[in-house]
């Protein structure tokens, strides 16, 4: 014999069932829980109390049955074998005819819940708990709704219900009575419990033979998975089939009067806790309902209790969100259970989702409108040098900028300037200005004593030596004329030669001396007069000639006076030849001292007409390189010479030029410019 936990379960009275059921708890329709009395009228007292019966009958009908499929399991628990105590258990399930099977328990419909006395009915089971249910049904239709109609309303004229749309019918009552959490069913179970505490265990042993061959033939083997007897051999095989009552429909084990559900479920109409799911909760326990979760919170999981807040950068626009979406680029949302997102303000930008905050556009970069996804480089000739900005600004004048996306805008280099806001490029200060230092809107005018003949000058130049300027703004200077000087640089004017000196050419630096023989008597003299014949100066700048003294004479140009009686000839005209005939020295030549032949002038001199006394120095910008000379020749463009009596000019020295033939003086070019070849110009 198998000992095990049943033998101690054994009951072979229903005694002690009855006796459980009988003071049990009182059932109240309505389940307000007050007497039935302060519930109905007189009208309503004859269904009542027949109600109060019935419903002692069906529980005690049913605890009866299902306490014999109890014993009847711990019967099998006495067999000899496990084998055999299995197949006692199975044969419990076999339809019809077990005690534990759907056909005898009851016919598999549920038997609670709404609509299910009317499916019972309908089928016309004779089960034992069906067979119950249907003799309840009828034998309150005569009190309820034979004599009178019963009402369900919770004034005094009714059950205590609250009225269905449409008029109740026995059906309705009867669902109503056997509805959970408190119904008759429930309350059978209780009974059942009471008097078997392991009924779990006996109906999970159960459970084991529900849908398994329990009795097999044509060579399937015992405990095959089955839906229908004939998977189980077609002479005699059976699919073990456990009866509604045991299970509630499912393998949870033995019903219970439900519990309270706790938060985070609902109570289902059968009366099983069922957690909410994804995207609903509970607050309390005990709820009928699970709640949406509002927008701005969501839930991820089955079960809550409440629901979590969408963090930042994320949101939800609808109740019953499973899960937050993620702000979209071009928004933010910095708070927590937001239901939308904030488009990023003009002068942010934000390019990721599900992002808290928006980004400011960073300095070289705008943004003009709300939700950016990226800022706008500024336009070249514009900047920012601060993050956040809805527009750039212009660069000021004196300054600029080139490229896109500046932070900060170039001064102009000096020599360059911009006058207007915005540029992109500086310009080149023009002849007659200069810019000495960055960052100027305008190029200053060259001052009077000064020029400048480039572009793009850092400062204008002192008009040198030799010239001079009156106005401002200019690109060259004005030579000294012949006859004036002018000794020092950035000059607005130039001086006359005072008497005894002067200047022959234009752009002298100096006036030059009156050679002996001749005289300049006034101021600004450009060249000097030969002394006339009878006259003379033996030494150089003289304003006059003196006269020869009594018994003496000169020719033209003399430095000296000399004894007419010499040589009868007139100075500048000695006697040549055999004749002695009294001869002009040609031009290029003068008479020697004693009058007595002529003479070449010397390289750097010359004479231009007959009769010469004395040889006259070239002037300054002039030369000649030959004795003879009737002429002297301009110094070409490119060399110079600067005193008198020149062989030869002065080639213009590194960096200096000459622009014009006769030059006193050379040029020097400005910065960052050169001579060409040739010296005549800056380039």
């Amino acid at each position: 014999m198998i000992t095990n936990w049943g033998s101690r379960l054994l009951f072979t009275s229903l005694t002690i069932l009855a006796t459980l059921i009988a003071p049990a708890r009182s059932f109240s329709l309505g389940g307000s829980g007050e007497s039935p009395a302060n519930q109905v009228s007189g009208v309503s007292q004859a269904c009542q109390a027949r109600i109060a019966t019935e419903v002692r009958g069906f529980m005690t009908a049913r605890a009866v049955a299902i306490a014999a499929c109890f014993d009847a399991y711990i019967a099998c628990d006495q067999q000899a074998t496990n084998a055999a105590a299995d197949i006692c258990r199975g044969n419990l399930l076999i339809e019809t005819t077990g005690a534990c099977a759907r056909g005898n328990l009851d016919s598999g419909i549920a038997t609670f819940g709404t609509g299910s006395a009317n499916a019972v009915f309908t089928a016309g089971s004779a089960a034992d708990i069906d067979a119950a249910l249907i003799s309840f049904l009828n034998n309150i239709n005569n009190d309820c709704f034979v004599v009178s109609q019963v009402k369900l309303e919770t004034s005094g004229q009714g059950l205590g219900f609250v009225a269905p749309a449409s008029s109740p019918t026995r059906f309705t009552i009867t669902d109503l009575v056997n509805a959970l959490p408190a119904g008759m069913s429930c309350q059978s179970n209780e009974a059942i419990r009471k008097a078997y505490p392991l009924a779990d265990d006996i109906v999970d042993g159960l459970m084991a033979f529900d849908g398994v061959c329990v009795a097999v033939s044509n060579g399937v083997s015992l405990g095959t998975s089955c839906t229908t007897n004939a998977n189980c051999g077609a002479a005699s095989g059976r699919c073990g089939k456990i009866a509604y009552a045991l299970t509630n429909g499912g393998d949870a084990g033995f019903m219970s009067c439900p519990q309270q559900c706790t938060a985070g479920q609902l109570t289902t109409a059968t009366g099983a806790c069922q957690a909410c799911p994804a995207g609903r909760f509970s607050a309390t326990s005990g709820s009928t309902i699970c709640s949406n979760c509002p927008a701005g919170t969501f839930g991820s999981i089955p079960g809550l209790s409440s629901c979590a807040s969408c963090s930042a950068g994320t949101f939800t626009t609808s109740a019953g969100s499973t899960a937050c979406t993620q702000c979209p680029v071009g928004q933010a949302q910095s708070s927590s259970g937001a239901t939308q997102c904030n488009n990023c303000p003009s002068g942010t930008f934000n390019a990721t989702t599900g992002s808290a905050a928006c980004t400011s556009c960073p300095a070289g970069s705008f943004g003009s409108s709300a939700g950016a996804t990226n800022c706008s480089q500024c336009a070249a000739g514009k900047y920012t040098n601060t993050s956040g900005r809805t527009l750039c600004d212009d660069c000021p004048a004196g300054k600029y900028v080139d490229t896109t996306g500046a932070s900060s805008c170039i001064d102009c280099p000096a020599g360059m300037f911009t006058a207007a806001s915005g540029s992109t490029a500086c310009i080149n200060c023009p002849v007659g200005s200069a810019a000495s230092t960055a960052g100027q809107s305008l190029c200053q005018s060259c001052a009077v004593g000064t020029f400048s003949d480039t572009t793009r000058a850092t400062a204008c130049r002192q008009c040198p030596a030799g010239s001079f300027q009156t106005t401002t703004g200019q690109s060259a200077c004005v030579a000294c004329s012949a006859g004036q000087f002018q000794s020092q640089a950035g000059q607005t004017l130039c001086s006359a030669c005072t008497p005894g000196t002067f200047s022959s050419a234009a752009g002298a630096t100096a006036c030059g001396a009156c050679p002996a023989g001749t005289a300049q008597s006034t101021s600004g003299g450009s060249s000097c007069t030969s002394c006339a014949a009878g006259t003379f100066t033996n030494t150089a700048g003289r304003s006059a000639c003196d006269t020869c003294p009594s018994g003496t004479t000169s020719g033209v140009g003399a430095t000296e006076c000399y004894n007419v009686a010499a040589t009868g000839c007139a100075p500048g005209s000695p006697p040549i030849g055999a004749s002695g005939a009294c001869t002009p020295c040609p031009a290029g030549q003068r008479s020697n001292t004693a009058n007595t032949a002529c003479e070449q002038c010397a390289a750097g001199s010359y004479t231009a007409t007959q009769g010469s006394t004395q040889c006259i120095a070239c002037p300054a910008g002039r030369f000649s390189s030959r004795a003879g000379a009737s002429t002297c020749t301009a110094c070409p463009a490119g060399a110079f010479s600067a005193a008198d009596g020149a062989r030869a000019c002065t080639p213009c020295a590194s960096r200096t030029i000459a622009p014009r033939t006769g030059s006193t003086y050379c040029f020097a070019c400005p910065s960052g410019m050169r001579p060409n070849k040739t010296r005549t110009k800056c380039v």
